[in-house]
């Protein structure tokens, strides 16, 4: 028998998931708002999860540093509570409308189904940037994975764990992780190799051969995706703004919490390694910032005059 989970009044849970994300997507704030607040308690998780893929999937500003901020102020509030009397309902509200009014993108999501899996780049464009990469920049980037050890597990502890711990124990977590000989990528190329055509991109701000060297790195078995979040992590953390710095680490605790416990060939950090990638590609990444403060007004009136939904949810769920 398949499994129909349903919200607290009754409506099935994906089918209101589905209404979170693309209310949020076309900024109609009356249903996401409602969306949200049918999750809560429930399936606050479940939101709280959706709310983040969403800052990859939909948003092309550097949200996931406020949205993980709300998500632990409203798990922090209600920790002591008995389960009959926790809500994060206030917190989902003032993330709702911060990602409602955030400027879209579809950038990530786009590139994996539109650009990876339809042959972009061509085989002739790929061999032709790995067969550019000279023993010297082969041998650099193996000194680089050399710095690190092999493991089995990426990210061991659970999703609560990374989402109270601080940065530099998920940093602890992530940089003794990765093997050097016998990689390979999710097509079977060699991880150093592509790892090296990923600089050159990132230097030429070419963002189709970046993102495809993302794709192809992001293979759990091969250990891959260890390499890339240490590359870009070491990338953001020498090169750009302070903004950029913590956007890249609450991407990293971001995909910690969403693989925790998973074993390394489970573990898929494609759309948060790619946002980071693009936004690196960006030549100007402060402007895609945002400062945006929601305030207690706003979140009391969105609540006060959310309306119980009409017979039928919006064509676009």
């Amino acid at each position: 028998m398949r499994f129909r989970p349903f919200t607290k009044n009754g409506h099935n849970l994906w089918d209101v998931l589905s209404l979170l994300q693309k209310s949020i997507r076309r900024n109609d704030k009356r249903w996401a708002v409602w969306a949200a607040d049918e999750l809560d308690s429930k399936y606050h998780d479940t939101a709280w999860k959706r709310l983040l893929i969403i800052t990859c999937e939909d948003v092309g500003e550097l949200v996931t540093t406020q949205v993980l901020r709300n998500m632990r102020a409203a798990f922090l509030a209600n920790k002591e509570l008995p389960p009959h009397q926790i809500s994060h309902s206030r917190w989902l509200t003032e993330t709702v409308l911060l990602l409602c009014d955030a400027v879209k993108s579809r950038d990530c999501d786009n590139f994996i189904y539109v650009a990876y899996f339809n042959g972009k780049p061509s085989h002739d464009e790929i061999n032709a940037q790995l067969s550019a990469i000279t023993a010297d920049e082969y041998a650099a980037h193996e000194r680089f994975l050399a710095r690190h050890k092999k493991t089995h597990i990426l990210f061991p502890d659970a999703a609560d764990d990374y989402l109270l711990m601080d940065q530099q124990s998920i940093l602890h977590c992530e940089t003794p992780l990765i093997p050097v000989k016998g990689n390979i990528t999710r097509s079977g190329y060699d991880v150093t190799t592509v790892l090296a055509v990923l600089t050159k991109a990132l230097e030429a701000k070419n963002s189709v051969m970046t993102g495809w060297a993302v794709c192809e790195l992001d293979n759990g078995g091969g250990g891959g995706f260890m390499a890339v979040w240490n590359y870009l992590i070491d990338a953001v953390t020498r090169n750009c703004s302070d903004n950029l710095c913590c956007e890249a680490w609450s991407l990293l605790r971001m995909s910690a919490m969403l693989n925790a416990k998973k074993k390394a060939n489970q573990v898929s950090c494609t759309l948060p390694l790619l946002k980071l990638a693009f936004l690196l590609c960006d030549e100007s990444p402060e402007l895609r910032s945002t400062d945006r403060i929601v305030t207690d007004a706003e979140v009391t009136d969105a609540l006060s005059n959310h309306e119980i939904p009409d017979k039928e949810f919006p064509e676009y769920t």
